[in-house]
């Protein structure tokens, strides 16, 4: 069966293998780009540039295969390296290469991106990680 996302679902799957990625590690890079990924109450980014880097990085599609939003992250992921140089970035971009495909399950990131696919698609299409203003 064809795995159809959205621009918005393929977006979410690496925003939660970015922040599995930070809870392991404590990147400050990657916890910053994670900070601006977040949608305000608005529905845009923190950042509006980085969602513009996401529409580029997946060519505008719509409608993304599992292999095009794959592809998608790991040019957006060039794209955050290119303006910054993070090691951790530069890490997780060579990760991704070494694999196949996104169905290479003998490299441990395209696992975790796996199980992230199925929890968004388990979700609405247009859920969204907001940002969470209210310290507790």
């Amino acid at each position: 069966m064809q795995i159809s996302l959205t621009k918005l679902q393929s977006y979410n799957i690496i925003n939660r293998l970015l922040e599995n990625y930070y809870k392991q590690t404590n990147s400050d890079d990657i916890g910053s780009l994670l900070s601006v990924m977040q949608f305000l109450p608005d529905n845009m980014t923190a950042d509006p540039a980085i969602w513009e880097d996401w529409i580029d990085s997946i060519e505008n599609k719509s409608i993304l295969t599992k292999q095009e939003a794959f592809n998608g992250m790991i040019k957006f992921l060039e794209i955050y390296y290119g303006f910054t140089s993070s090691a951790d970035a530069k890490l997780l971009i060579d990760e991704m290469h070494s694999a196949k495909s996104c169905d290479d399950m003998d490299v441990s990131i395209v696992k975790q991106w796996n199980v992230f696919l199925k929890e968004i698609l388990s979700e609405p299409e247009d859920s969204r990680q907001y940002l969470n203003l209210i310290k507790e």
